[in-house]
């Protein structure tokens, strides 16, 4: 818990904000006094809760207007996993960092091998440690964990023209491939394998990121 936590807007008006460190407990909201401050008029003043509990990192809603959900999932109260898509109003955030992901979803894939299903118990236990997703959902390759090439520097007007429109085109498609995903009703399960859903979500927050960068909101 030292190290904090982490959380990527992936989409929003905020896209490509990365809050990296973040101290439990801490609050996201429109107003000011948030430990997450978002401008997006369907989030509530004061939205959701984030905080250390017994069980794990558990997230709540703050009685909001328009409702929170995790992996698609309307959710009052959630255990958050590396990995997990919280929607709050228009704005989407990713929980965990790019390595946090890519270990949990390693651990997964050996779950899918079969390197932990030696009986129906060890398959029980290793589901109340990492969370309840189907070996099923697990495609046949790891998370692509290698960076994207960088930004080009000293970019001219036009330049910068051409490629925000580049990037917001492949932006918008990331966000209609992930928007018409049906996540199963514990967030188990989506209708592609949920490894790439999960690379949908980070070239999502990549493209974020690159955004945020172009125009020079940093």
């Amino acid at each position: 818990m030292a190290e904090g936590l982490v959380l990527r807007i992936v989409d929003g008006s905020d896209r490509g904000r990365v809050f990296s460190g973040m101290l439990t407990p801490l609050t996201i909201g429109r107003e000011e006094g948030n430990s997450i401050q978002v401008n997006d008029e369907r989030v509530s003043r004061f939205h959701v809760k984030i905080k250390q509990q017994e069980e794990g990192i558990v997230l709540t809603d703050l009685g909001s207007t328009n409702g929170t959900r995790v992996n698609g999932e309307r959710v009052t109260l959630k255990k958050l996993r590396h990995g997990d898509m919280i929607q709050i109003g228009r704005t989407c955030l990713l929980y965990g960092s790019r390595d946090q992901i890519d270990a949990r979803y390693s651990k997964l894939k050996e779950l899918s091998e079969g390197n932990l299903l030696g009986s129906t118990n060890n398959l029980n236990e290793w589901i109340e440690r990492h969370g309840n997703v189907a070996p099923s959902v697990i495609g046949e390759k790891l998370l692509n964990t290698s960076e994207p090439p960088r930004l080009p520097k000293q970019l001219t007007p036009g330049q910068v023209l051409q490629l925000t429109e580049l990037l917001e085109f492949f932006h918008l498609r990331l966000r209609q491939m992930v928007a018409n995903a049906e996540i199963g009703e514990q967030g188990q399960k989506a209708t592609f394998s949920f490894e790439n859903w999960q690379l949908l979500l980070d070239l999502q927050s990549h493209v974020a990121e690159y955004l945020q960068k172009i125009s020079g909101d940093e």
